[in-house]
């Protein structure tokens, strides 16, 4: 069922924000900014794997719930970007365990950054095993 969902928002340019919000919640939906940081920390000691997060964030994005709009800062559209990574689980596990096994950053908020990417990857490998992803 979730598949669908995905399916039917894509076909349209725009969807709700509460269902946006359910598909951005789904273990196999990512930000730029998480896949971002996934590339950065991957891209020295796992060149192909980071070259495959590249390839995720050049794709389709979900479709966003209205028109973002553009701050004299920062590019807030890219920002607000989600894709599907749709990877078997052995590539997943193989990021898992590249994050898990790099030296923790110095700074503690780089740290709690770096854990909860960590975290996201691991909850995207759970729902692999189970199914549960879209």
């Amino acid at each position: 069922m979730p598949g669908n969902q995905l399916a039917e928002s894509k076909k349209s340019s725009s969807i709700s924000r509460e269902h946006y919000h359910s598909l951005c919640c789904q273990p196999n939906v990512f930000s730029h900014g998480a896949l971002e940081l996934t590339f950065k920390a991957l891209r020295y000691s796992a060149p192909s794997l980071a070259l495959q997060i590249q390839n995720v964030m050049a794709g389709n994005a979900l479709p966003s719930p209205e028109p973002s709009i553009q701050s004299k800062f920062v590019n807030i559209q890219k920002i607000q970007k989600h894709f599907v990574v749709d990877w078997p689980s052995e590539k997943v596990s193989k990021v898992i365990r590249i994050l898990g096994d790099q030296t923790p950053p110095k700074l503690p908020g780089d740290q709690i950054i770096r854990r909860a990417l960590l975290q996201d990857w691991m909850y995207l490998g759970r729902s692999l095993m189970t199914d549960e992803h879209i």
